[in-house]
């Protein structure tokens, strides 16, 4: 059996606020309640790649063989994972702003092309030449 596994962080930087910026209890409530979209797009993003390392993992117990074809569909998969930190950053910047639009699309189209890696995952698992 080939087993491939891939660690991933998530790394977004979420800045506290400056001490020095906030003179009262009351400012550094108000600055941290703008840092709300990036903290929720960090659990979203988290939790999406929680459920992709789950049934990563679940779907190499089940291959027993492995072909070119599904190493590089799994690595295509797994550079999807990688990538999340960029449209994570996006949607915690821009998501309570006039531009949020962007940022929107740019991360729905980026669990979408990780769902056509899965596709293709499947596809290559499936293969006669793997069963053989």
């Amino acid at each position: 059996m080939v087993s491939l596994r891939s660690r991933s962080l998530l790394i977004i930087d979420i800045k506290i606020p400056a001490p020095d910026a906030n003179a009262t209890t009351r400012e550094l409530w108000l600055a941290l309640t703008h840092l709300a979209p990036s903290v929720l797009a960090f659990v979203l993003s988290f939790t999406i790649i929680l459920i992709t390392w789950v049934n990563h993992h679940g779907a190499f117990r089940l291959v027993h063989k492995s072909s070119a074809a599904f190493i590089y569909a799994n690595r295509f998969l797994l550079l999807t994972v990688v990538f999340m930190p960029f449209p994570t950053a996006l949607i915690g910047a821009y998501l309570l702003t006039d531009h949020a639009a962007p940022a929107v699309v740019i991360y729905n189209a980026v669990t979408a092309v990780q769902a056509i890696g899965w596709i293709l995952v499947a596809g290559a698992a499936t293969e006669r030449s793997i069963d053989q």
